[in-house]
């Protein structure tokens, strides 16, 4: 895992098995179960390259386990090998076109050197907006004050 061969998350390949990445974690979600009989575990977490891209990177079942403890959010970690999968348009993806499955074969090392920068760019819309952009997949911030409250 040399530093020299860490490569922009915009280089990767749908498929692509052998790749190394540095990248800063911004959200490590909760287990979840799903599927038939609820016999599918899944953990997503949101990460970020150096370059602000952000992209969601899923575990799946045992590899869940194996993977325990092993990030914290404000961490930046070079990561190696696992798989690159198109993201499903059908669920919200932290990148539009590509998410990381990490495996038992994935290596993870806490980097020397941080990420550093912004963390979370926000994504602010008109609330006209919001149904236009919900179905398009994006990703949206809303914020609103609320004046009066009736009983």
């Amino acid at each position: 895992m040399a530093n020299d061969s860490i490569v922009p998350l915009k280089d990767l390949q749908v498929n692509q098995q052998v790749w190394t990445v540095q990248l800063k974690v911004l959200r490590v979600g909760d287990e979840i179960t799903c599927g038939t009989n609820f016999s599918v575990k899944i953990k997503k977490l949101i990460m970020m390259d150096d370059e602000s891209v952000r992209i969601g990177v899923v575990i799946f079942n045992d590899d869940i386990q194996y993977f325990d403890g092993c990030f914290f959010v404000h961490k930046t970690y070079i990561i190696s090998n696992g798989v690159v999968n198109k993201s499903k348009p059908m669920y919200f993806s932290a990148h539009p076109k590509l998410e990381l499955v990490l495996k038992k074969i994935t290596i993870v090392k806490e980097a020397s050197i941080p990420i550093t920068g912004e963390t979370m760019s926000y994504n602010f819309v008109d609330l006209r907006e919001i149904d236009i952009k919900l179905h398009s997949n994006k990703s949206i911030d809303v914020c609103g004050v609320l004046i009066k409250v009736k009983p």
